[in-house]
């Protein structure tokens, strides 16, 4: 994982990534962490998990708040997780505070296994549990939906729900949450927030940039591939060799 900032290098038998954070370097043990490898986790290990958490950021200023399912357990199940979640999810506001205290968070027990910069940061204590923690900033790039909302998961939320935050308990912890949680959620989950579901029930996003992201880019990309295709020979040479080498052609860069 790169920026501006940090340099990485990736040892993929172990999945051993290192980071320089400031001249400093951190080396850490990257997983994958998707739906298909993790089960539910327990509420007590979710709870030291959660505690030490809140107070190594509160020792460094690291503010936090609830979303997404954890969020959705506070509202719901009166400050405990829900059924069957297999992670806990909070936001930040400042990437820059929290990448440059990955090395003391690390040293005081917080174990970073997951970094995408600009969207999410995962810790462990241990093998029992992991918590997300996502970025919440500005929308990248040119984008109509820029003056109204921002970006948190990757996705365009609503700038309205995140202006002011209001005080909530979680798994015996005061934390923030965004003021008016409810129509947070009900953006998020659709207007059954309050009934269980057992699958990931989830909208996450503005729709109609949903369906922007979802049908009208890739199109969009496809079309200006196909003229690059045709006006750049160094790219058009690539694809014939990708065309030679996997019998297939494939527009889009990775």
């Amino acid at each position: 994982m790169t920026n501006k900032d940090d340099s990485s290098s990736q040892q993929s038998e172990k999945q051993i990534i290192t980071i320089n954070i400031n001249g400093q370097i951190l080396q850490y043990e990257h997983e994958e962490l998707t739906y298909d490898n993790i089960t539910p986790i327990k509420e007590s290990d979710a709870r030291e998990l959660f505690h030490v958490v809140k107070t190594l950021f509160d020792e460094v200023g690291i503010k936090f708040a609830l979303c997404f399912g954890t969020l959705l357990g506070a509202v719901r199940e009166n400050g405990h997780l829900i059924k069957g979640d297999e992670d806990m999810d909070i936001f930040v506001c400042d990437e820059g505070k929290l990448r440059n205290n990955l090395i003391w968070l690390y040293e005081n027990g917080l174990k970073v296994c997951r970094i995408y910069p600009g969207v999410l940061y995962s810790f462990r204590i241990n093998y029992k549990c992991y918590i997300d923690v996502y970025i919440k900033r500005e929308i990248n790039g040119i984008s109509i939906w820029r003056l109204y909302c921002l970006s948190l998961s990757s996705h365009e939320m609503p700038r309205k729900f995140f202006k002011e935050y209001s005080e909530i308990e979680f798994l015996g912890e005061k934390c923030l949450c965004p003021k008016d949680p409810e129509k947070l959620l009900e953006f998020w989950y659709g207007s059954n927030w309050k009934t269980p579901v057992t699958a990931h029930n989830f909208i996450y996003r503005v729709k109609s940039a949903h369906y922007y992201h979802l049908y009208v880019k890739p199109k969009i990309n496809r079309v200006k591939n196909i003229f690059k295709f045709i006006f750049n020979n160094e790219y058009r040479q690539k694809i014939l060799q990708r065309k030679k080498e996997t019998g297939s052609y494939f527009y889009h860069d990775k």
